[in-house]
């Protein structure tokens, strides 16, 4: 299977059907993507200074006033595909993939830099994520 996401021009990976907040996380997690740099090679994210998301980072008053947008993404991460073993595989090979959420979509990049702040920064800090374990988003090129 590895072999053919390598092969492939595009993965698109399919999240699943619309919900009623699936907008709201996808925009979420681009909007931090936009405010951060994400280094694959040390494996570190960082949130720009002066932007909404280093705000967010640094002042947990401003994190948790966006508790709306923390249970969309959080829902969008309980999602069946996040536990599906193959998903690793799906990513990691894939030369460029598009995140499909309806009625929106992230490139890879966006999708995992959004990810991987959330991961690290936002989720020790917000209670809605005490119960998501995403041992799949261990997904880097």
């Amino acid at each position: 299977m590895s072999a053919i996401y390598r092969r492939a021009s595009q993965v698109v990976v399919r999240l699943g059907p619309e919900s009623h907040d699936n907008a709201l996380a996808v925009d979420t997690l681009k909007a931090i993507s936009d405010d951060a740099d994400f280094n694959v090679d040390k494996y570190t994210i960082t949130a720009r200074s002066g932007t909404p998301t280093d705000l967010l980072e640094n002042d947990h008053r401003a994190l948790m006033a966006k508790e709306t947008n923390w249970i969309a993404v959080k829902n969008l991460f309980e999602r069946e595909w996040f536990s599906r073993l193959w998903i690793v595989q799906e990513i990691k090979c894939a030369t460029e993939a598009v995140i499909c959420i309806r009625p929106r979509s992230l490139p890879q990049h966006t999708f995992r830099t959004a990810v991987h702040w959330v991961w690290s920064r936002a989720s020790p800090s917000i209670s809605v994520f005490e119960e998501v374990t995403l041992h799949s988003l261990e997904f880097h090129n």
